[in-house]
């Protein structure tokens, strides 16, 4: 028999059946290497977006420990600074150094210093040691002022204790002062103990 188009039987058979061969190459392909290839491909995409995500925390994580570090250096400046500003070995000397070099860059006159109690422990922080000086002084009102300011911007871990000043108008302005002085003793290093050899 003959179809339209006048093509055999047999031969429009062979056309379908290849027909239908190449469809069915045509899906399989496209079922195992084309979906293969676009699984592998949004996988890599995924997973690029992954190490990405990582690498912006990593660079946070290194920023955040730079700036760490940085405020690290400038808090033990600060503490080093405190520190440096503590009295130390033979308190009474260094009380007294300290304090005439200050008096220098003031028109103020020292009439007495004098050690106070040294060693005393703070209670709330037994860690800490005192000492504290006591130093009569004399000069207007204004140029003691700026001795007292000083003072405590001198030696930031010191309290002024107690604080009177006397005279007027009668002694030309010029007043005394009596300034008791607590200083914080910078504390030694722990010695090193001995082990059993």
């Amino acid at each position: 028999m003959n179809l339209p188009g006048n093509i055999p039987k047999e031969k429009l058979q062979k056309i379908v059946l290849i027909g239908i061969g190449t469809l069915a190459v045509v899906v399989l392909t496209v079922q195992f290497y084309v979906a293969g290839q676009c699984r592998s491909f949004f996988d890599a995409r995924t997973n690029r977006e992954h190490l990405e995500a990582q690498i912006v925390e990593v660079q946070q994580r290194e920023r955040t420990m730079a700036d760490n570090q940085q405020v690290a250096q400038q808090l033990q400046g600060f503490v080093d600074a405190q520190q440096a500003a503590m009295a130390r070995g033979d308190a009474f000397a260094w009380a007294v150094r300290e304090i005439s070099l200050l008096v220098e860059k003031h028109e103020v006159h020292v009439l007495s210093l004098r050690p106070g109690s040294g060693g005393s422990k703070q209670p709330a922080d037994k860690e800490v040691t005192t000492y504290t000086a006591y130093l009569e002084l004399t000069g207007d009102y204004d140029q003691l002022g700026n001795f007292v300011k000083d003072v405590e911007n001198h030696f930031p871990t010191a309290e002024i204790q107690s604080l009177e000043i006397t005279g007027g108008a009668v002694n030309s302005g010029t007043h005394q002062m009596n300034l008791d002085i607590s200083f914080r003793v910078r504390p030694e290093p722990a010695p090193a103990k001995k082990g059993f050899s």
